[in-house]
Formats: C-alpha cells, sequence, structure tokens
C-alpha cells in the first residue's frame, strides 16, 4: 500500500504520462497488467485493503485508510499534477453516492478521471469451480456460480457517463453472452480467488482494453479503454 510521501508507488517521471492507480485491491490488481499492456505510461499506485477512492467517506474507513485517503486527496493531488486519476474497487450499491461526489471532486480540481467497474466475481474461488468443471465435464459450472454484477455495472456506467469520465466495463471486455473469459492461458485461471486477477490475469485483461479501443493518434497518451464515457 501507498500511503507514506515518498512511496516508490508514487515516483513520478517526466518523459512518460503519470497516471495514478488509486483504490482497494481490486485496483492493486490491474497494476501488473497495466504497466505492461501500456509501456508508455507511468502508472503510480495509492491502493489499500478494503479503502475505497472515495472522498468524504471516512466514517466506513479504518484509521488505515483514512489516512491513504487524506494523503491521496488532499496532500498528493494538491502538489503532484498528474495526467489521470483511475478509481478502481470492490464497488456495491451503496457506493454510487461517493463515487459521484467523487467524480465531481475531480472535475472541480480539473483531474481527468478513468472509472473501473466492477471485476467479474463468482461465489467461490475460480480455480476450484474449474477443477470440479474438468471434473465433472460440465464446461458452464463456473458461469453459474458467476455474481451477477451487471446491475451494478449499468449504474456505474450511467453515473461515469452524466459526469462526461471514461468508464470500463470489464463485462464488455470479458464476456460475450451468457459467458466470461475464465482463463488467462491454457492452464493458468483468470483469476487466483473469487475475484482478484492473476499475474497473468492481469496483463490479458489489461491488454482486451487496450485492444477494445485503440486512440485516433497513436502516440496520444490515453488508456483507450473499453466503454468511454
Amino acid at each position: 500500500m501507498a500511503s507514506l510521501p515518498g512511496s516508490p508507488c508514487l515516483s513520478e517521471e517526466t518523459l512518460r504520462p503519470n497516471y495514478l492507480l488509486v483504490g482497494d485491491s481490486h485496483a492493486a490488481h490491474f497494476w501488473y497488467g497495466l504497466s505492461r499492456a501500456y509501456p508508455e505510461i507511468n502508472f503510480l499506485q495509492a491502493t489499500g485493503a478494503r479503502c475505497k477512492p472515495e472522498v468524504d467517506a471516512d466514517l466506513r474507513a479504518d484509521a488505515m485508510c483514512s489516512k491513504l485517503r487524506d494523503y491521496v486527496f488532499s496532500g498528493f493531488l494538491a502538489t503532484h499534477k498528474v495526467d489521470r486519476l483511475i478509481l478502481a474497487a470492490a464497488w456495491d450499491q451503496s457506493d454510487l453516492g461517493d463515487v459521484a461526489r467523487t467524480l465531481d471532486w475531480a472535475k472541480r480540481k480539473g483531474i481527468a478521471v478513468t472509472l473501473f467497474g466492477p471485476i467479474i466475481q463468482y461465489d467461490d474461488r475460480l480455480p476450484r469451480l474449474l477443477a470440479f468443471a474438468a471434473r465433472d465435464g460440465d464446461p458452464g459450472l463456473a458461469d453459474r456460480h458467476r455474481l451477477d454484477l451487471q446491475p451494478l455495472d449499468q449504474a456505474l456506467r450511467r453515473r461515469a457517463a452524466s459526469k462526461g469520465v471514461e468508464y470500463v466495463s470489464f463485462y464488455d471486455a470479458l464476456c460475450r453472452g451468457q459467458s466470461c473469459l475464465q482463463l488467462a492461458a491454457p492452464t493458468i485461471p483468470l483469476q487466483y480467488d473469487s475475484a482478484h486477477l492473476t499475474k497473468e490475469g492481469s496483463v490479458l485483461v489489461a491488454q482486451r482494453m487496450r485492444a477494445l479501443r485503440r486512440p485516433a493518434d497513436p502516440g496520444a497518451a490515453k488508456l483507450a479503454l473499453a466503454g468511454g464515457g
């Protein structure tokens, strides 16, 4: 977790755009893949377990999370100009209001934002589900254990659009019809538990995001992700 001044996770560069990834573990698992899929961008990271990137939401945060939020929103971003802020978390419906306030805060500060929607999630560990599916000859087993977060994905998409910020839907990037991507390679699951990406999964997801929407100018410094607002 990057929570203190001088952290190497917050090292800026002058020759590449600096994008700051903020959130909980559902943000942290993207850093590896983004850094490899977008080598022209320097990705800074300020993440903490169960610490959602929301301004003025301290009543639901522990002391460490409050410290991280205060440093990022009141300290670092007040004195450092990043080229883009990426917000990601294990969102739920109760976060919609806090997300809107955070997007409004960023707009007032003149900070460009990309909002990541919920990652695909299951009611059990994905490797375990895949093992049962292979044992039973039941390729649809994991899909039947997938949580239905599409209403939340759509609500966050609408919220992002209303605020004029870029939105990334992982349902767009990873799902087709009633099935979602489950393997990063023939023997490597996309996720190592019910939600968090493996290193290989992180790279594949970032590559999928980049492939779905490329910038008109190949040299443009933007994420070029799917489902932009």
